[in-house]
């Protein structure tokens, strides 16, 4: 997650459950390699993240009634801090979303080609690696053309490995489908070798017919993100990111 300042809109509290549930693998359920993907920096990333959630190989933990090994984390916890609205800003919504531009690296809509789950060297995290192809961007830190491919990688997945199945369920993050296009909001991975991109812990977006839909999670714990208004037209919001990023240059 991006780091927050003390005006922050939220206060994230991350929540490790320990419990076994079900997980869906789109695209299947092996560990693979990508030549355009840099697995060391991106394991590296999640170590750096938390490094109490991996700290024991997924086949300590005991199996769910399904019989998977592994261990469940939802999406953190968000509490709505108190905001002073002040020029240039004239809304909450304003002020939301300049912040959420300001935070990432790059907000695009894309279409999901394929997502494959993969098991670490150790054992210890599972995290899936998706491609999409750009269908627009609203700020990137590179210059991404329609049909540009992405990288991107988050955490969750289901693997079976020597005969067993694992997983890391993220029951509030609702599985990427092929062929479905998504809002992302990424951080680029500086420490790769290769352009990656990681998604942190959050709903998914996915966008139909020009309108956005933020998909709920199963435990509804994150309040909903305000500047994707379930049903809103993705224009709309695009404009709004352009208008508010031109009020105040990002910190």
């Amino acid at each position: 997650m991006p780091a927050r300042d003390p005006h922050m809109r939220h206060v994230p509290f991350n929540t490790l459950a320990v419990v076994a549930l079900l997980w869906s693998c789109v695209g299947g359920c092996q560990s693979k390699h990508y030549a355009d993907f840099d697995p060391a920096a991106a394991q590296q990333h999640f170590r750096d993240d938390s490094t109490l959630r991996f700290s024991k190989p997924l086949y300590e933990f005991e199996p769910g009634r399904d019989g998977v090994r592994g261990f469940g984390i939802p999406n953190p916890q968000a509490l709505r801090a108190a905001i002073t609205i002040a020029p240039p800003f004239a809304t909450k919504i304003e002020w939301e979303t300049y912040y959420d531009y300001c935070a990432w690296d790059a907000i695009v809509l894309a279409t999901n080609l394929d997502s494959t789950a993969v098991l670490s060297s150790d054992k210890r995290l599972i995290y899936t690696v998706s491609h999409f192809s750009v269908l627009d961007s609203i700020k990137s830190d590179v210059a991404l053309r329609r049909g540009e491919g992405l990288v991107v990688y988050r955490l969750g997945g289901m693997v079976e490995d020597g005969g067993e199945k694992l997983r890391i369920d993220t029951a509030d993050m609702a599985a990427f489908e092929p062929q479905k296009a998504y809002i992302l909001q990424l951080k680029r991975d500086k420490s790769a070798s290769v352009r990656q991109y990681s998604l942190p812990l959050g709903q998914t977006i996915t966008a139909t017919n020009d309108k956005v839909y933020p998909i709920p999670g199963k435990y509804a714990w994150l309040v909903g993100v305000e500047e994707f208004p379930s049903g809103a037209d993705y224009a709309d919001i695009r404009n709004t990111f352009v208008r508010v990023s031109k009020l105040k240059t990002c910190r």
